[in-house]
This record gives C-alpha cells, structure tokens and sequence, in this order.
C-alpha cells in the first residue's frame, strides 16, 4: 500500500463529520481532514499534513456533491474563522450535532435537538478587530483580517458600521492595529444588541478624549449609546479594560423568560435571544419540578439563572469571579423584585460552594454554567463533598461536559440532557443536563 504524501492531490469520498467542522474521508487506511466538504461529496483534495494516523487536505474542487450540499449564504465561508457548516443543509447540521452529544455521553438519556426555524440573523454580539490591513472578521486560525462588511448571522447590519467607523477614523487621523510592531490607535469595535437598543464601543490603545467628531459613529441608524474602551496591553483579548462613555446608555435590557436583565455591553451575555428564551423556559420547568427551597448559581455571570429561581420562591446564592457582574446581578435582582431573596459573593465559585457548605448545608439544588473549559477540578471535588440534592449543568462544550459527568456519576444519576442549536452553522453545541443526587 502507498501511503500518500505531502503535496499529493486525491479523489476522496467525504464519510463523516469531525469535531471541529472539518468532513472526513479515507486514503489508505488513513483519516483524511478537508475544511469546507460536506459528508456525502466526492472532492479532489490535495494534501498539506501528513501524520502518522491522518492527513489534512486542502479542497481543490467538488466532483460530485453530496445531496445534502446548499450553496453558502456568504461568499467567505472557508476563509473567515466564524462558520465552519454553512454549506450543510440545516437539517444535517442538527442530525450530526445530535448523533455528536449522543455519541459523546453515550448511554445518558439525550432528547432531540432544539433547532431554530430560522436560523439566520441571530448573533446579537459582533467584535471587528481593526487592523492596519483593515477591517473586518479574523480569517480561520489567524490574526489576518477578512473585510467583511456582511454577515447573515449577525442580527444588525455591519455595512453602514464598518462604512462609518472607517470615514470617523479617516476624519481623525486615527490607525488600525498593526500586531507586529504594535503600533495604531483603534484595535477594533464592539456592536451590541438588544430587542431596541444599539450599542457601540470603539476599543482603542490610547485615550480618545481628545476626539472631537463622534458624531459619524452616533449618528448611525438605531445607536443608542456610544463608548470607548481602553486596552493598551497587547495581547489578543481584545474587550478589556474601562469604558468610557459618549453618548447615551452603555446597558441594554434583553426581555427573556419573563424576566428583565440589564447587562452593560462589554459584560458576558448569551448571543442568541430566541435559544436563550428556550433555554430559560427548560431551567424554568425543572426548578418548577423539583421545587428547592434553595438554589446556588455557582458561575452566575449577571444572574439570569439564580433571579429565575428567586422568582419561584427560592432562596438563592450567585457566585462569580467577577465583581463588576456581581454588582449588576444585584441590580438584576433587584429589577425583577426579588432581591430579598438573593445573596452575591464574587470569588472563586468551587471555594465560595466549599466555604456555604460548611457554614450551613448544601442547598437543594446547584446550577453550574461554567465556560468552556468546564467545571474545575475543585468544583468537581466541592460538589461531590457536599452532595446537593440537584444540578442543573448548562454547557457550552460537550466534550468537557462529557468529562464532568463521568465524575459527577459518582454520587449522581443523569435525568437527561437537552441539547441545544445555540450557534447555527458552527460547531457549537449548547446542553442542559439535569442530575440527581443517588441515594443508597
């Protein structure tokens, strides 16, 4: 057998799906990756990696496509870094995100995925990195900028953004970021949205308190408040440090599961409002369920989950790292007329669930909606140290939910978990998973 080699260029039927959106065939025995193939294509792939059990291959040309190829609603899918599956039919899309969650929880009781039915238009949240090279979104595993000026899933239109952010830094004599010399004025610009709301924060290397004309920028249709933020480390965060505002409110007020939530911009809220209401509803109809007494929201971010349990009559405790979100949950709290009900701590979540625990009990139930990363060790170890009756698990990987559960089956039973289509047409997969406390 002949192995294939760098540079070699293949026919090669497309069979499956990897993790990371790239399809999957088979040469020589040998798994061959191809970014941008739909399973079901026949494609001429010519290789750029060779290992020792795969390949990846660049795609050439499609011989014959799959039937469940669609012709991709932008013309940079393959180039920009945000969507990997915009050439699969939707519906496979899902079918393959299920057989996914199922495969990786293997025997735990999986329903069936929550889609949209329109799963475009739904991004509430665009960061566009300004370099000097442009303006735009980052292109796949680089820091190269692709000027992209639409994006179909993007809620707000970027055109006349991106137009206007280029004549109001041309009119100041500002520059776009240049990583390599680390030089320039603007590193890019943070759009966010609400159901009404509008907001702008130009993130920039230098103080702007000089600029004078802000007005190309607040002049945009539907702006309603104007900012910006000040990062002069150079690194690739690009939303850090403080915001200083220009015109109009920074916060914006999301409506969902019948509860008011205030989040300034530059804070961590979800990006899909339809699947967020969803999602809520789910959390709404287990703790209507289970019915706790009390409730700890471990990485509570502004509170949403922890203020829906308040509402229902449970006493609640929001932990998080971070004590500017805490503030805001506070208010959250307030807002929704429950705050009688709710404590705050910011601080570690698995020291602050360690340090409740043993000064009274642990609670009747945990909801964890940690990053992407997962829980940690600790929070893994506090939980099965003090044994709440339920958790709730929200998760936004499931390879590291997969992780976490195998631990928690220690002392916990999986009741189900529902996955949802948080992030149509990537990879993304948001669950819910709800666990009880085994009792021998």
């Amino acid at each position: 057998m002949i192995l294939p080699q760098v540079g070699d260029t293949i026919s090669l039927l497309l069979s499956d799906m990897g993790a990371e959106g790239e399809a999957v065939g088979h040469c020589a025995g040998m798994a061959v990756c191809v970014w941008g193939g739909v399973p079901g294509d026949r494609v001429t792939v010519t290789l750029n990696e060779v290992h020792r059990r795969y390949s990846k291959g660049r795609l050439m040309g499609v011989q014959n496509p799959s039937p469940n190829r669609v012709i991709p609603r932008c013309e940079w899918v393959g180039q920009c870094g945000g969507c990997q599956l915009q050439q699969w039919e939707y519906s496979q899309q899902l079918a393959w995100k299920q057989q996914r969650v199922e495969r990786m929880l293997q025997s735990m009781p999986v329903h069936p995925m929550v889609g949209m039915v329109e799963p475009w238009h739904y991004r509430n949240k665009a960061l566009l990195p300004i370099h000097a090279s442009g303006m735009g979104f980052y292109a796949k595993w680089s820091h190269d900028v692709i000027p992209i000026t639409t994006c179909v899933i993007q809620s707000q239109d970027l055109h006349p953004i991106v137009q206007a952010m280029q004549r109001w830094m041309v009119s100041n004599g500002l520059t776009g970021y240049d990583e390599t010399h680390q030089s320039g004025e603007i590193r890019g610009i943070l759009c966010r949205q609400s159901e009404s709301e509008l907001v702008l924060i130009v993130v920039a290397r230098c103080p702007l308190n000089e600029v004078k004309g802000w007005g190309e920028l607040a002049n945009i249709n539907g702006v309603t408040g104007l900012g910006w933020m000040l990062n002069q480390a150079d690194r690739n965060r690009m939303v850090d440090g403080p915001v200083v505002p220009v015109m109009g409110s920074l916060t914006l007020t999301h409506q969902v599961g019948g509860l008011t939530l205030q989040v300034p911009a530059p804070s961590f809220f979800q990006i899909n409002h339809s699947q967020y209401t969803g999602m809520m509803e789910q959390i709404r109809a287990y703790l209507q369920t289970i019915q706790p007494r009390t409730v700890w929201d471990l990485y509570a971010g502004v509170g949403g989950f922890g203020i829906l349990a308040a509402t229902l009559g449970a006493q609640v405790q929001l932990a998080e790292c971070d004590p500017q979100a805490m503030a805001i949950a506070r208010h959250n709290a307030e807002l929704n007329d429950c705050a009688s009900l709710v404590g705050v701590a910011s601080g570690d979540a698995a020291v602050l669930m360690s340090e409740w625990a043993t000064a009274t009990e642990a609670p009747d139930c945990v909801i964890l909606d940690p990053p992407r990363k997962g829980c940690s060790d600790a929070m893994i170890q506090a939980l099965l140290t003090h044994l709440p009756e339920w958790i709730i698990y929200i998760s936004c990987d499931v390879a590291t939910l997969s992780r976490d559960l195998k631990r928690l089956m220690e002392a916990y039973e999986c009741l189900e978990v529902r996955p949802f289509d948080m992030f149509p047409h990537t990879v993304h997969i948001e669950c819910i998973t709800c666990l009880h406390r085994r009792h021998v």
